[in-house]
């Protein structure tokens, strides 16, 4: 048995010296009061060193941006995200001698300070950006101060997706079998944008059988039977394989633009050692962005066994996924979910939103859930959402994505990519979108023209 490992790493205070000592290399290179708040994150989000001020609501934002801006070889040296209070968080990507994205510098700026948008703002001090370019080269050193990386045994993938029931039953192998066998398919949802400034793109991906139509529903049934039988996780290492394997062959999809792919979990893989290892193994092995991949798991059965959870989502995040808690509601525990590593989204329980323009007093629930969680840096999406008074409201109130038929209809992964072009030639607020329209369609168009 052996276990992966991050290679050298630092101390704690090691790693505190080295990113002080970059930190205020960048202090010292910009005009004096440029920027309010200076911070160093590595590629996971985490806060290596700050200047002392708050990282509140606005901060968090600018962390989310940064996470999902600057994954995938295409991703832009900077990002400008606006935030409230009249500021914008500038943001600047850290790589390794490879180019491989290993952190970030966050600068919040007055927008008076800032000649225009993008490309047209200010240029920043060459020693600024020398920092961190230094900076992505050392912060591998020290990430995550040393986390304990999850143990991964030499067994492959194979071998794990393989792995029955360890209770000696015939009728419960026979199932195992039938879930081997299942002939599946994986279809694709994505889900809409509702609020400015939002660049990725989010994918939930279905289990459909491989003889259904388009428009079938899921193998509920299947499904159901599965978890009662504790034999849930099968599937969901069926369909991760599969996923992983597509994702892995159609770079297009996500090197240019950030994204994410989410797949459902049953209440079986969170307590399934063998998921969590074949999870960690497959990840690993496929060298997919950080967070390309995120797992999507309910908040009652979270919240119910909230240390499995906790443990699971740890896990998870340092195998480079990420965490989506599903029917979000105010319950008085909703909170502890949100501190949650790796948690990148949260789906509003579809019970708040029903007659949504009648009832005041859901439309300060959802206001609430989409406060809640900007602070706390992650997305926010209302489901089955099939009325365009529906998603008004709902945009007012705060909430960024939603997931409807009306917008997007479940469709095979591979028509993911005909969707992505079509959006960005003839969809004219892509087109006009400066980093989209200079770098991202020319170089995809010329390379789909020549295969």
């Amino acid at each position: 048995m052996s276990s992966v490992t991050a290679g050298p790493v630092a101390t704690r205070s090691e790693a505190e010296v080295l990113a002080a000592t970059y930190g205020q290399r960048i202090v010292a290179s910009l005009p004096m009061m440029f920027a309010r708040g200076i911070s160093l994150h590595d590629a996971r989000g985490h806060v290596h060193w700050h200047n002392g001020e708050v990282l509140g609501p606005s901060e968090r934002e600018g962390i989310r941006t940064a996470l999902e801006g600057f994954t995938g070889q295409g991703a832009p040296a900077r990002i400008d995200h606006s935030v409230q209070g009249e500021r914008t968080a500038v943001l600047l990507r850290a790589t390794n001698e490879n180019f491989d994205f290993t952190g970030f510098a966050m600068l919040m700026v007055d927008n008076r300070r800032l000649r225009g948008k993008g490309r047209a703002a200010a240029d920043l001090p060459v020693p600024v950006t020398r920092a961190v370019r230094e900076w992505g080269e050392k912060v591998q050193l020290c990430a995550a101060f040393g986390a304990e990386p999850v143990a991964i045994d030499e067994q492959g993938a194979d071998q794990l997706l393989d792995s029955g029931p360890t209770v000696a039953d015939a009728d419960i192998d026979r199932y195992f079998a039938q879930l081997r066998e299942f002939p599946l398919a994986l279809f694709a949802q994505r889900l809409t944008p509702m609020q400015s400034g939002i660049r990725i793109r989010r994918y939930e991906v279905l289990l459909r059988a491989a003889d259904a139509e388009a428009d079938a529903s899921a193998p509920a049934a299947l499904l159901r039977d599965a978890d009662a039988r504790g034999l849930g996780s099968v599937l969901d290492r069926r369909v991760l394989r599969e996923l992983v394997l597509w994702l892995r062959t159609r770079s297009e999809i996500w090197n240019q633009e950030p994204a994410q792919f989410s797949m459902n979990l049953s209440n079986t893989s969170l307590r399934d050692q063998h998921f969590l290892k074949f999870a960690a193994l497959c990840i690993e092995k496929s060298g997919l962005p950080h967070g390309l991949i995120a797992f999507e798991i309910d908040q009652a059965h979270a919240l119910e066994h909230m240390q499995r959870t906790e443990h699971f989502a740890a896990a998870v995040e340092r195998a480079g996924a990420g965490l989506v808690i599903d029917n979000f509601s105010l319950h008085e525990r909703s909170a502890d979910l949100l501190s949650l590593p790796g948690l990148r989204l949260v789906k509003v329980d579809r019970t708040l939103t029903l007659a949504l323009a009648e009832v005041k007093a859901a439309q300060a629930r959802i206001a609430g859930i989409a406060q809640m969680a900007r602070v706390s840096g992650v997305h926010s999406v209302a489901k089955r959402i099939d009325d365009a008074a529906e998603e008004t409201l709902l945009a007012a109130l705060g909430v960024d994505f939603q997931q409807g038929f009306a917008t997007a209809t479940p469709a095979p992964l591979d028509d993911v990519d005909d969707e992505r072009v079509m959006r960005l030639v003839v969809d004219p607020a892509v087109a006009n979108d400066d980093d989209l329209a200079d770098e991202v369609v020319p170089e995809f168009l010329i390379a789909r023209n020549e295969r």
